[in-house]
């Protein structure tokens, strides 16, 4: 098993930002699979490419979306219970 995928299963959070400039091809394989997990927190920011998919994918699943990086930390932190 890849290196990778043991150490997203064993993780209790899993934090995605797709980056506008990028298509993400492995990064979207990750969301798909890891949707359904509980685990995920995403930004992806208006301008990335598939934005549209992420959204509906992660409405149906209930992943958690957050629309900045200051709140990507605090939606860590609180997962996390970082002081």
């Amino acid at each position: 098993m890849n290196h990778l995928i043991r150490k997203l299963e064993a993780s209790d959070v899993v934090v995605m930002y797709f980056i506008p400039v990028s298509q993400s091809p492995i990064s979207l394989l990750k969301f798909g699979l890891y949707a359904e997990s509980n685990k995920l927190i995403v930004l992806c920011p208006d301008g990335f490419c598939r934005k549209g998919n992420v959204d509906i994918v992660a409405e149906k699943y209930g992943v958690k979306t957050v629309e900045s990086f200051e709140d990507l930390v605090l939606e860590l932190k609180k997962r996390s219970s970082i002081d």
